[in-house]
């Protein structure tokens, strides 16, 4: 009989006993057998039963009991079983017998050998998971109890499969090796939604590869105990200028609010509109922030701004407005917080405050001041964040001085977590985590999930000139385009290799905006309705995003752009930047010119 307590043997001691008990048993069975009795009493008695019967008996035992020694299992049953043969076939009677008998038993340990190779593959596995199931034995992440379930899996197959058919095996073993391939994947990966280059980049062609390796993953390379007050219904502010008041009530309403409007009529475009909608969402009263205080908030924000092309406080106040479509026109509004709205709308007029005009890539490839200051990670978006709260930091300014603590900690951090999300950089790991765990279905009542898509919305109301009207996104895109410019030349001046697209010499401007929108914006527009669902979101920004899109092919093709200079040459003959024919826009009801004094005289209590 084999021993059952196999555990208190060691390894090498166990298969010699194993393999000794085997062969014992084989030959006592063989040497009591009725056939080879009577060869040594020379008896002609005839029996009916047969050694035969036991060995197979044996050999199934054996095949069970000795996984690991399929070699060792082979020779001796053979060994056996020719023992067998040679002792019973002294009577001619009995040689067809045994010799049919022989030969099926032959086959049977064959097959029994490729079954227990197949359970020794079995056997290795469960080596190989119970070495790696101990460094899982206590979770402590959320990684960790994934791991530990897939251990606790493959431990339940493995218990499952041991007295099964070398088919079933085979498939649990297949079962098994998929777990660990994935299990090991996961223990690999330093990020789970990082996305890699080479598959973001696959289907590009070579000068958008270059501008999606530059801005979006250069910096890899280079060195509640209060409850929130609920929504707040929006209100009418009536202004000193009834024509102004009338054109604000756009903003969260119309996806082509037009924010040049606003900064050719008062030059404080971010500070107008600003306020405007944080008392329209009643944040003022609900937050107790004075005039004054807000007033002087929203200026020193803006007085912050240089006088770029494109990153200025018009951007911001237009990315505001953006920002406050998405969530009035989704299924945001119904669960939004007032401490969102206002750290949302906040984020968004502070989110490129101080901007040099410059990228990130030119701040760390130049050792700029900048760069230094924040060791080259996501450095603008670091610095727009520190400065509202520099800002935030002077009584006088800090319109959150009636939060309490925790609050305002809350705040901070969506402030700071929405800011650093428009850093290029992060923009696919940002995809890959939204598209990874979020859908249609997500429960947005979840305040970690609204954080989440705030973040998406800031990026997205970032870079929404891509899917405003042909007219507005034009203006904007010769504005981002004269700044890229301006870095260009700066970079050629240093010696320094020229970002794409950076070069007035060379870009082709509309092929450009094409590679921007397909490979950048569509996805992220896409990403975010996928979550919020919103007919409007579809029907104004991606059906003209979409518009967009085909209008620059169009002009790649029959224009074949190649550089500024038949840009300019283009803009002058046709439609090519067509606003930029006029030195001003469509004004509404206002006077076609408006005084800087307006808004000194411009009351928001009137």
């Amino acid at each position: 009989m084999f021993i059952e307590q196999r555990g208190s043997l060691n390894k090498e001691y166990t298969v010699i006993v194993y393999s000794c008990l085997y062969f014992v048993t084989g030959l006592i069975i063989i040497v009591t057998d009725p056939e080879v009795i009577l060869l040594f009493e020379n008896s002609s008695k005839k029996h009916v039963n047969s050694s035969y019967f036991l060995l197979f008996l044996l050999t199934l035992l054996g095949s069970k009991y000795l996984i690991k020694m399929k070699t060792l299992y082979f020779i001796l049953s053979y060994i056996l079983l020719v023992i067998a043969f040679v002792l019973g076939i002294h009577k001619n009677e009995t040689v067809y017998h045994h010799t049919i008998t022989f030969c099926l038993l032959i086959v049977y340990i064959y097959f029994n050998s490729l079954e227990i190779k197949s359970a020794k593959e079995m056997y290795q596995v469960l080596l190989t998971e119970e070495a790696s199931v101990v460094k899982t034995l206590q979770p402590n992440t959320p990684l960790e109890e994934i791991l530990t379930e897939i251990h606790n899996g493959i431990d339940k197959i493995a218990s499952i499969s041991k007295n099964t058919p070398a088919t079933v095996q085979k498939i649990h073993r297949r079962i098994v090796k998929l777990l660990q391939n994935i299990a090991a994947k996961m223990q690999s990966t330093n990020n789970l939604y990082m996305p890699r280059l080479e598959l973001v980049t696959k289907n590009m062609d070579a000068d958008d590869k270059i501008y999606i390796e530059q801005e979006c993953f250069d910096n890899q390379q280079i060195p509640d105990k209060n409850p929130d007050i609920g929504i707040i219904e929006r209100k009418v502010v009536e202004y000193g200028i009834s024509e102004l008041a009338g054109f604000l009530k756009g903003i969260g309403k119309e996806w082509n609010f037009n924010s040049f409007f606003v900064s050719g009529c008062c030059k404080t475009p971010a500070t107008v509109i600003g306020k405007y909608a944080i008392k329209m969402y009643g944040l003022d009263e609900i937050f107790s922030i004075s005039d004054s205080v807000l007033e002087v908030f929203l200026n020193d924000i803006e007085n912050k701004y240089p006088d770029n092309p494109y990153h200025n406080s018009t951007h911001a106040a237009d990315v505001m407005s953006s920002f406050a479509y998405f969530l009035t026109n989704s299924k945001l509004s119904d669960s939004m917080t007032s401490i969102e709205w206002l750290g949302g709308l906040v984020a968004c007029l502070g989110h490129d405050v101080g901007h040099p005009g410059k990228n990130n890539r030119f701040l760390v490839m130049t050792n700029h001041k900048i760069a230094v200051t924040y060791n080259d990670i996501s450095v603008l978006e670091m610095m727009h964040a520190s400065i509202i709260f520099k800002v935030l930091s002077n009584n006088t300014m800090n319109i959150f001085a009636s939060l309490q603590a925790d609050k305002f900690i809350q705040v901070r951090k969506l402030i700071i977590d929405m800011i650093l999300a428009t850093d290029l950089s992060k923009h696919f790991d940002i995809l890959s985590y939204m598209r990874t765990k979020y859908n249609e279905t997500s429960d947005i009542s979840v305040r970690e999930i609204r954080g989440d898509l705030l973040r998406l919305c800031l990026k997205s109301a970032d870079v929404g000139h891509a899917a405003k009207s042909i007219e507005l996104h034009e203006r904007w895109c010769f504005l981002i385009i004269e700044e890229f410019f301006a870095q260009g030349d700066l970079e050629k001046q240093k010696g320094l290799a020229v970002s794409m697209y950076c070069d007035r010499e060379t870009t082709n401007i509309p092929k450009s905006q094409v590679g921007f929108i397909r490979n950048i914006v569509f996805s992220l527009f896409t990403t975010l309705n996928s979550i919020l669902a919103s007919d409007e979101i579809e029907n104004a920004c991606l059906n003209q995003l979409k518009q967009n899109e085909r209008y620059w092919e169009s002009l790649a093709k029959q224009r074949n752009l190649s550089t500024v200079q038949k840009a300019s040459k283009a803009k002058n003959e046709s439609s090519f930047f067509p606003l930029l024919k006029r030195m001003t826009i469509r004004k509404g009801s206002l006077p076609p010119l408006c005084s800087r004094k307006v808004t000194k005289e411009f009351n928001m209590n009137d």
